[in-house]
């Protein structure tokens, strides 16, 4: 078999077979971490007043909850906006509410 030798390559110190060694005296590395650092805590106090608080769930209830059931749940309460008004709903708004004019300024 050609290029099957035991040599490691000297820019990948590895085998010329693809076969990954150990090299004596190197550094063993741990386990790789995200390059955004750790990842928040998990509100776990917040999750609770949410859901044994305004759901009302029994504790039964809520421990046997998935994130997806939960968050499901919690969207009745806190439903997502779909972002900022459209311009009908905005000139809606803005006849609703004008803006007060004061010594002939408009109040912005």
């Amino acid at each position: 078999m050609r290029g099957r030798h035991c040599r490691l390559c000297a820019d990948r110190e590895r085998t010329s077979d693809g076969d990954v060694r150990q090299r004596e005296g190197a550094p063993v590395h741990g386990p790789l971490s995200a390059a955004a650092g750790a990842p928040a805590a998990f509100p776990w106090a917040q999750a609770m007043t949410i859901g044994l608080g305004l759901l009302r769930l029994s504790p039964k209830d809520f421990w046997a909850m998935s994130p997806r059931e939960f968050d499901r749940a919690v969207r009745v309460l806190f439903p997502a906006g779909d972002g900022a008004p459209g311009r009908a709903s905005f000139e809606a708004l803005m006849r609703r509410f004008p803006d007060e004019e004061k010594d002939g300024w408009t109040k912005r």
